[in-house]
This record gives structure tokens, sequence and C-alpha cells, in this order.
């Protein structure tokens, strides 16, 4: 006895159809989720590289600043070499270390900066000229250094020939700004006979 097959085969075609498009939507729907994790892979990977890009950049720009802060202090030593042998072209070094105690005693208080000098060599017969530029913290302590200069027997005559305020970048903050002073001494070329000794 044969069997008869009662399912039609346009229901069985069907049927494989939609096996098929179910098989196709789990492979679809695979794909997407492995699409999704590999964008979001690739999205902490790049923020991960972009960190390191930053922190290498900062490094770069620690580094520049220390190389330029290390050319700045090579060029402001140099200058103050180049000042000190001027400095000492006067009377040799016994002016100079005479103006450098006077300077140096002038300047004791703490409230006075100086940042370069700038010598000027005069005639034998005539006072030596020095300029002095610094900082001071307020008129009141760069009136007070000039005194104190003053009272110097090897020093003649100081003067201010110029002071502007000078600011740290934060106006708000008064207490941090400065005075940028200009002055300028006449300095005695002769030995300062002190009291007690004898010519």
């Amino acid at each position: 006895m044969s069997g008869f097959d009662l399912v039609p085969q346009d229901y069985r075609t069907q049927l494989a159809q939609n096996k098929l498009l179910q098989q196709f939507g789990g492979l679809l729907g695979l794909l997407c989720l492995l699409l999704l994790a590999s964008y979001l892979l690739l999205t902490w990977l790049n923020s991960q590289h972009q960190a390191q890009l930053e922190a290498l950049q900062a490094q770069q720009v620690i580094k520049q600043q220390e190389i330029d802060t290390y050319q700045s202090l090579r060029h402001e030593q140099s200058n103050l070499k180049s000042q000190v042998e001027q400095l000492a072209q006067f009377q040799g070094s016994g002016a100079t270390h005479r103006l450098l105690a006077s300077v140096e005693s002038a300047a004791a208080q703490g409230n006075v900066w100086l940042t370069h000098w700038r010598y000027t060599r005069q005639a034998a017969t005539q006072p030596h000229q020095v300029e002095l530029h610094g900082d001071a913290l307020d008129h009141g302590a760069l009136s007070d250094f000039v005194q104190q200069l003053l009272r110097s027997p090897n020093i003649i005559d100081a003067g201010i020939t110029r002071s502007t305020m000078k600011s740290d970048g934060n106006r708000r903050n008064n207490k941090q700004r400065k005075i940028a002073f200009r002055l300028e001494l006449k300095v005695s070329n002769e030995p300062v006979q002190l009291a007690g000794t004898s010519a």
C-alpha cells in the first residue's frame, strides 16, 4: 500500500523559504552584533590613542618649556658675565667689590630684585656711571633702596630714571604687582678712605 503525500508542494516550499529567511535573519543579526562590537572596540582604541597622543604632546610642551628656560638662563648668565667683566674694568676688583657690597647691602631687606646692570666707563677724572634694572615690591621699597645706596661712600648720586607698574597677569590681585625700575648711579672712581685708616 503506497502512502499519499497530503502536504501541498507550495506549502513545503514556503516552509523551506521561511526557514532560510530565519537563518538569514539570524546571520544578519549576528553580523550586526559583530559590527557593533567592532565599532565599540575601534572607538575605545581611538580614545586610548588620543589620550596617549595628548600625553605625548603635553610632554613635548614641557620639554620645549624646559629648553626655552635653559636657553634663557644661559643668555642671562652670559649677560651677567659680561656685566661683571664691565664692572671689573673700573679701578680693578676693589671698586667692583665696593659697589656690589653697597648694592647688596641696600637690597638686604629682600624687597628689591635686580635683573641686569649696564656700566659706562668715564674718563679717569669723572665718576663712573652704572645703570641698574630691576623690580621693587612697591614705591616705598624702591625709595628705601635708593636712600640706602646714597648712604654708601663710593656712590655719589642715585636717581630713578623710569618706574612702571608690572603685573604678573592676574590683574585682580594687586598684591602680585611690582614696580619695574631703571636706576642710574654715579660711582666714585677714587678709593674710599675709611674711618680709622691711613692713606
